[in-house]
């Protein structure tokens, strides 16, 4: 599958709260730098953690609520994740 198709979700996230964002857009790697700790960023792929700083981080310094936060985890989460919620 190629593309950045926003009905099939680009985001994966683990339950040891690692992240794995399949894009290249620059909106949706600043939107996840909010509140991710970027680890690695290669041509189609970007990881990172969400921690308690960077969360915190988004939470308090950036005015980010956790709804829009779990919102935007929900609306671009893989198909396979979100059949599993």
């Amino acid at each position: 599958t190629g593309g950045d198709d926003n009905r099939s979700g680009f985001l994966v996230l683990e339950n040891n709260f690692r992240v794995y964002a399949y894009t290249q857009s620059l909106l949706h790697i600043r939107v996840l730098a909010l509140f991710v700790r970027l680890e690695c960023r290669l041509p189609n792929l970007v990881v990172g953690t969400i921690t308690r700083k960077s969360a915190l981080r988004a939470l308090l310094e950036c005015g980010v609520t956790a709804n829009q936060l779990l919102g935007f985890l929900r609306s671009n989460a893989h198909p396979r994740m979100r059949d599993r919620t």
